[in-house]
Parts: structure tokens; C-alpha cells; sequence
């Protein structure tokens, strides 16, 4: 255990070992002290304490005192009571008044509490707000390139089924070509067959008048 003292009077030493004080007090009158203690774990408590010092009273004769000294004996008596009450409930409401001291400590210090809690989730929440804005730019701009590839593609997909449309007319060009060629080439032949068989007989009638000219002769 660990002891603090607040508001020792002068001549009055507190030990912080064992929470012990000691020491002397050279004037009357009552001395308000606040004691605290904690251990290793961090438990504490404390209390507030009253020291009550007043004059040693001897006596000085041994006469019986008459009845109006009595009195009046019994009178300061009296008022020594009323002032040591007045204390006393001085005192008390400042205990009170410690107490409620110390309750609105507590009450702050909850409210520190709470507050550096309220601080660690803003700056987690801030860092998650932050994390979630890094992370929106980067979609923002995946999609921004998602989008220029995608022009692209399209582009280039366009490009593709003209070039697809052009290349479909070139074959329909070239087959319906073909297809004159294969025509020409077939008339072509006929006229070749013709040529030929006009010939063969051209030959023929040669042969023929060759001979009739040899009879002839």
C-alpha cells in the first residue's frame, strides 16, 4: 500500500509505507486532512479526517470554587460545547461538501473517459471514412478505364464487322465474277468446239475436192 497525506498541519509527518503519522502540534484548534491509499493493482480510496487539538487544562488550586465561579465554569463549559458543535457540524458539511466534490470528480473523470472513447471511435470512423474515400477514388477511376477500354473494344468491334461487311461484298463480288468467268470461259469453249468442227469439215471438204480434182485430172 501507498499513503498520501493533504493538508497535514505543520509539525505533523505522514509515512507513506505504512500510513502512520506522527509529530507534534503547537497550536490548538481543528486541522481538516485528507488521506488517500492505493495498492499495486491500482485500487484506492480515500477519507477525510478531523485533528481536534486543544490546550492541556491543570489545575491551579486546590480551593473549592464557589457556586458563581461554578457557574461560570459551567457556562464556558457550555460555550466551549457550542463552539466544538459549530465545529463539528462545520466539519460534517465539509465532508459534505468533499463528498460532493469528489462526486463531480468522478463524474468528470467518467466524462474524460467517455470522451477520449467518443475520440478513439471519430479517429477509427475517420480512418474508415478515409480508407472507404481512397477506395471510391480507386473505383472511380478503374471505372474510368473500364469505360476507355471498353470505347476501345467497341471501336475496334465496329471496325471489325465493316471490315466483316466489306470482306461478305468483296465475296459476293468475286463469287458473282466467278461466276461470268466460268460462263466465258464456258462460251469460250463452245465457240472453240464450234471452230474445231468447222474446221474438221473444213478439212474434210479439202480432202474431198483434193480428190474430185485428182479425178479431174
Amino acid at each position: 500500500m501507498v499513503w498520501v497525506f493533504r493538508g497535514l498541519p505543520t509539525g505533523i509527518q505522514g509515512s507513506s509505507n505504512d500510513g502512520t503519522v506522527q509529530g507534534s502540534i503547537t497550536e490548538a484548534g481543528y486541522y481538516n486532512l485528507q488521506v488517500e491509499c492505493a495498492d499495486k493493482e491500482g485500487k484506492s480510496g480515500q477519507a477525510f479526517i478531523t485533528i481536534n487539538v486543544q490546550p492541556k487544562v491543570t489545575l491551579t488550586t486546590t480551593q473549592l470554587v464557589d457556586v458563581t465561579s461554578k457557574s461560570t465554569v459551567v457556562s464556558s463549559h457550555s460555550t466551549y460545547d457550542a463552539i466544538e458543535a459549530e465545529q463539528v457540524a462545520a466539519d460534517n458539511e465539509l465532508f459534505k461538501a468533499l463528498d460532493i466534490v469528489d462526486t463531480r470528480k468522478k463524474v468528470v473523470a467518467d466524462a474524460k473517459q467517455r470522451t477520449a472513447i467518443a475520440t478513439v471511435k471519430l479517429n477509427n470512423a475517420q480512418a474508415s471514412f478515409n480508407a472507404a474515400d481512397v477506395a471510391w477514388k480507386q473505383a472511380t477511376s478503374d471505372l474510368d478505364v473500364a469505360k476507355s477500354l471498353y470505347s476501345s473494344a467497341q471501336a475496334a468491334l465496329n471496325a471489325a464487322q465493316q471490315n466483316l461487311q466489306l470482306a461478305l461484298t468483296e465475296q459476293t463480288q468475286a463469287a458473282t465474277a466467278l461466276a461470268a468467268a466460268r460462263k466465258s470461259v464456258e462460251d469460250a469453249q463452245t465457240r472453240f468446239n464450234a471452230a474445231s468442227k468447222a474446221v474438221s469439215e473444213a478439212e474434210d471438204n479439202l480432202v474431198k475436192a483434193k480428190a474430185q480434182f485428182a479425178k479431174a485430172e
